[in-house]
């Protein structure tokens, strides 16, 4: 019964359109820092009067919180949803990734660098693919420890992204970025881009929603932004890798 009272009352948002009504967005840390939080600004700007909620969590809490009717849509990593039925994706643009530490770190200081190299420090970040860790060769239980859902927990788990900088920051921890969350620290001084880019370590980030649901206009609008702010991104990141004497 409740279930069909939501499906009622989502019927009369989807008339009223973009005057009235809420919005609930689900997104993974990642891409909630590189643009679902400009996507948002952007969005009650031009959409003021409806009511936007967004929430951010690991790419495995997703899925179910869009099942459960807790969410409209999700912001997150395709991996662990392209091949169910019960979902529909939308690839956004792909950003490679980068491994960083602060100024100062002992890794910084040697000639040549492998992955095996960084297994002697901490990873900081949130929680990754499992195809991620395996690439990165942590599956036996180095630097974290895969989960039943498939997701790799680092040895220091964190929420957000911003939390994993400042530990990296202050400690000999290392985290993972990719350019446009950097950019800014690398132009200070204050953390170095390791020399270790790998065609594999590249986002796969996306839109999912629930199959057979037609989107209400206030997430067509969101999505549309969404895809906007991304193509930004991109453009900067292409324009940052291609300055002179730049890490990333």
């Amino acid at each position: 019964i409740l279930r069909r009272a939501e499906d009622t009352e989502r019927e009369l948002m989807l008339m009223l359109g973009l005057e009235l009504g809420e919005l609930r967005v689900g997104a993974g840390a990642y891409p909630a820092e590189i643009s679902v939080g400009s996507t948002a600004s952007r969005f009650i700007h031009a959409h003021p009067r409806v009511r936007l909620e967004v929430t951010v969590g690991d790419f495995a809490h997703l899925t179910p919180r869009l099942l459960n009717a807790e969410i409209d849509v999700a912001i997150g990593t395709l991996s662990h949803v392209q091949s169910d039925e019960r979902f529909v994706t939308e690839a956004l643009p792909s950003h490679q990734g980068y491994f960083f530490v602060r100024t100062g770190h002992p890794l910084t200081t040697r000639a040549e660098l492998t992955l095996s190299d960084l297994r002697g420090y901490p990873m900081a970040g949130t929680a990754l693919p499992a195809e991620i860790a395996e690439e990165l060769g942590v599956t036996d239980g180095t630097m974290g420890y895969t989960q039943s859902d498939g997701a790799f927990i680092p040895q220091v788990r964190v929420d957000t992204f911003r939390l994993a900088r400042q530990i990296v920051l202050q400690t000999t921890a290392f985290g993972f970025a990719v350019a446009s969350q950097l950019v800014e620290d690398e132009h200070l001084g204050r953390i170095r881009v390791l020399p270790l880019t790998f065609p594999w370590f590249r986002s796969n980030f996306g839109i999912i929603r629930l199959a057979g649901r037609t989107p209400t206009p206030a997430e067509a609008a969101f999505c549309a932004l969404l895809r906007e702010v991304e193509a930004e991104v991109v453009a900067a990141e292409t324009a940052t890798r291609a300055a002179a004497g730049r890490a990333i």
